[in-house]
């Protein structure tokens, strides 16, 4: 099943009924959703519903940046987003082969392959006003502001309110009343 935006609908209630769907492969047939498609509008609500300093979105930016640090689990989901706007800005999707240009990002998706290096990487991100996203186990506990997981075919959340917070990035309370676990 495709994970479509139903006319009428918004975001924040896509974001929402996706992570109350089962998710499974792409190729499963039924009421699950494949997981990458469930996580590419969380990604999005995210971003919605998260304000960055003045300077990060100022005028002089072009476009609100999305970006995937690691392998690339998303596939062409991912770049569904480049349709969609935030804070006004038109949605541009990057990918990363290493940490640098970190700057230019606003969200950063920090994939499993990254885990063993993610103390530096939230480090960096952290002085350049980056919203983290990583997947994992424990990622928000180690300090990523949002850390994804798949639990029981469900994809829940945690979030990190003070490594956003030190970020200068706050997240909405509808982010935060639907997490698994606020730290």
């Amino acid at each position: 099943m495709k994970l479509l935006r139903p006319a009428g609908l918004g975001w924040w209630a896509l974001g929402l009924m996706a992570i109350c769907l089962p998710v499974g492969p792409a190729e499963a047939v039924g009421e699950s959703v494949p997981e990458y498609e469930v996580k590419t509008a969380l990604l999005y609500n995210f971003a919605v519903f998260t304000e960055w300093p003045g300077m990060k979105l100022s005028a002089a930016t072009e476009s609100f940046e999305v970006c995937i640090l690691g392998e690339d689990p998303f596939g062409p989901s991912i770049d569904r987003l480049t349709r969609q706007s935030v804070h006004e800005k038109p949605i541009a999707v990057r990918r990363l082969g290493s940490s640098g240009g970190l700057d230019r990002c606003h969200l950063l998706f920090i994939s499993e392959s990254e885990g063993r290096r993610l103390a530096p990487v939230l480090e960096q991100a952290r002085a350049h006003h980056v919203m983290t996203v990583a997947e994992g186990k424990g990622m928000a506990e180690r300090g990523a502001m949002v850390g994804l997981l798949l639990e029981k075919g469900r994809i829940v959340f945690e979030v990190n309110r003070q490594a956003a917070l030190s970020a200068g990035l706050t997240i909405s309370s509808k982010v935060l009343n639907l997490a698994r676990k606020v730290y």
